[in-house]
């Protein structure tokens, strides 16, 4: 099992630093092309460094999202180099999470800026836009959305 710290680190590093396999890479590479051609012009771009994938078990993931077990497939830490998935997940369902922390992971690139709870939710919302989009490509049809609901203080 990952540990906290060593997930840390992994989070610090920069791309050159982790190796990959060219499964993965491939993978995201195909997804990343996918969400910019799916995005249309203005949309987002092809970013100079792709994210290397690490795969983790779900109570690692949870713990390192929501400080305890949560039900998070996947996760993006902003600003760095990695796409985290559950490890263990179906082919296609974890290619529709890829597809979701890949959205933000192109965000994060776009942006140094830390968002605010608005800002952050409208991220959220267009990640799981275009993560529906590409199940709607796959899988031929659009069951409900799953996005969740979110209260900003004022």
């Amino acid at each position: 099992m990952i540990s906290a710290l060593l997930l840390s680190a992994l989070i610090l590093a920069e791309p050159r630093q982790l190796s990959t396999d060219p499964d993965d890479r491939a993978m995201i590479h195909e997804l990343l092309e996918w969400i910019v051609a799916s995005d249309g012009p203005g949309g987002y771009t092809a970013p100079d460094i792709e994210p290397v994938l690490i795969r983790v078990s779900s109570a690692a993931l949870g713990e390192l999202v929501c400080g305890r077990p949560c039900p998070v497939k996947g996760y993006h830490p902003s600003g760095s180099y990695i796409v985290i998935v559950i490890r263990g997940l179906a082919p296609e369902v974890e290619r529709h999470a890829l597809v979701h922390e890949l959205v933000h992971y192109l965000q994060s690139r776009a942006s140094t800026e830390w968002p605010d709870c608005v800002e952050d939710y409208a991220r959220e919302r267009e990640a799981y836009r275009i993560q529906n989009k590409y199940r709607y490509k796959v899988q031929g049809y659009l069951g409900p959305a799953d996005i969740p609901r979110v209260v900003c203080a004022p």
